[in-house]
């Protein structure tokens, strides 16, 4: 759709202000909004017995598949396709077009330096002050934990890889959330630059923004149950990453146009490849055996698949 709203603005700068479209636009975008949290009530899940435990990590995995499928079969396309179009020479000017990729994978890489420092400076002042709290309050109480733990099992160097993965797993839900709240920016865009097309491209934008959330959305709710939010507060962080989607739909309305906000989809890309890699994939890898292992396969290639299977629709 990024070709026929390039040249449908680019001949009329009318179009932005027909109060049709920004009603049109704002019917979607809240529609696309409240669509997760009808998932987030139906998915069945919580974090408390082992066996939900194992579920949890299944999903985590379909959500690995998810966030990778999305930037290599939905983004990164997208992204590059925004290019194909408006050169026209594209033969010609061989250079050019390497330029512009070589940009695009800057642009994925600084998402991802951004979302690794985001995440280190989170760790550093989160380590004192939690350290600080915790030995002042109940100190007796961290110690015997600390103790059976040593007793029982594994040696002290296990449990504090333990604390800190606790304590990424808590980053990695914040930069999920970041990163959930820009790409629903660009989705908000895309919706109303599409609507300012026609009433046709602009449904049929949001119908596929809506099929792409809801895969999305599982593991999004994955990823927030296991960093120990209840339903509760992942319903309330799915408003806030909502307000990311009307805030794109009223600049894309404002703006009537999207050139100068094309590096938002390769950061965006960059920062999902940086949650799925660093922060999701390494808690597959704890307390797991064969039969989790294949659960685990399957699940990344069902969100893998589910992204194609959009992708190809779309």
């Amino acid at each position: 759709h990024g070709h026929e709203q390039n040249e449908v603005r680019k001949g009329d700068h009318a179009i932005p202000v027909k109060p049709l479209n920004v009603i049109e636009t704002l019917l979607a975008t809240v529609f696309i909004s409240v669509l997760p949290i009808l998932v987030i009530l139906v998915v069945p899940l919580s974090s408390t017995t082992t066996e939900n435990g194992k579920w949890l990590k299944t999903l985590l995995a379909f959500a690995v598949g998810g966030l990778l499928g999305d930037v290599f079969l939905h983004l990164l396309p997208h992204a590059m396709a925004h290019h194909n179009h408006g050169s026209q020479t594209h033969n010609h000017e061989h250079s050019h077009d390497h330029s512009f990729e070589t940009t695009i994978g800057l642009q994925i890489l600084a998402g991802m330096m951004c979302f690794f420092l985001i995440e280190k400076i989170a760790i550093i002042f989160k380590e004192p002050t939690g350290h600080g709290h915790s030995h002042g309050k109940n100190n007796n109480k961290g110690l015997s934990q600390r103790t059976r733990k040593e007793g029982s099992k594994e040696e002290p160097k296990q449990t504090e890889a333990e604390i800190i993965n606790r304590e990424r797993l808590r980053v990695a839900a914040i930069l999920n959330i970041i990163a959930d709240t820009v790409h629903n920016m660009t989705d908000g865009m895309a919706i109303a630059a599409s609507f300012m097309v026609s009433q046709s491209v602009g449904l049929g934008t949001t119908v596929a923004v809506m099929i792409h959330e809801i895969p999305h959305e599982i593991g999004d709710l994955a990823i927030l149950i296991r960093s120990g939010m209840t339903r509760t507060q992942v319903i309330l962080v799915q408003l806030v990453t909502a307000l990311g989607a009307l805030i794109g739909a009223i600049l894309g309305l404002a703006l009537g146009t999207q050139s100068d906000s094309t590096w938002i989809i390769p950061f965006t890309a960059g920062g999902f490849i940086y949650v799925a890699t660093a922060d999701v994939i390494p808690q597959l890898f704890e307390k797991t055996d064969i039969l989790q292992t294949i659960k685990e396969v399957i699940a990344i290639v069902i969100g893998i698949s589910s992204m194609l299977l959009i992708s190809v629709i779309e």
